[in-house]
């Protein structure tokens, strides 16, 4: 027996009314954009392997550059942008071997990085290459 059991009921309803829970005001955006971000990646997965690897290179770049930057206020220059998206590359290395599970990878990989990034910057990469599925 642990000792809020022998606590009053009085007492326990004191404790839990101070008991404040953080707001997350990212969780509505989310849920928000959710449907949109979905139906992109329909068409998405739907393209090229090589599309799906443009599209990706995009997203890490503008996240590298809105996310990172608002964070640490980091400038950066066309080659230290280049440099860490062929590491991206590199380290999640998408091929032409298996395609259907690079692609799946790359989704993944694409989703997160949409929930990130707010929908106009992706609608800017996305649309032009899924504009001839739709």
């Amino acid at each position: 027996m642990n000792i809020y059991e022998l606590l009053p009921d009085d007492l326990l309803d004191y404790i839990y009314s101070k008991i404040i829970y953080k707001n997350n005001t990212k969780l509505l955006e989310d849920i928000k954009k959710f449907p949109l971000i979905k139906s992109w990646l329909y068409f998405i997965y739907n393209t090229s392997i090589y599309d799906i690897t443009n599209i990706l290179n995009d997203l890490v770049i503008e996240y590298i550059v809105l996310i990172e930057k608002k964070e640490n206020n980091l400038y950066y220059n066309l080659n230290e942008l280049l440099y860490i998206v062929n590491n991206f590359n590199i380290y999640y290395y998408i091929n032409n071997e298996n395609i259907k599970n690079n692609k799946i990878k790359a989704l993944k990989i694409i989703k997160n990085l949409m929930m990130d990034l707010e929908p106009k910057y992706i609608e800017y990469i996305v649309e032009p290459i899924i504009a001839h599925i739709k």
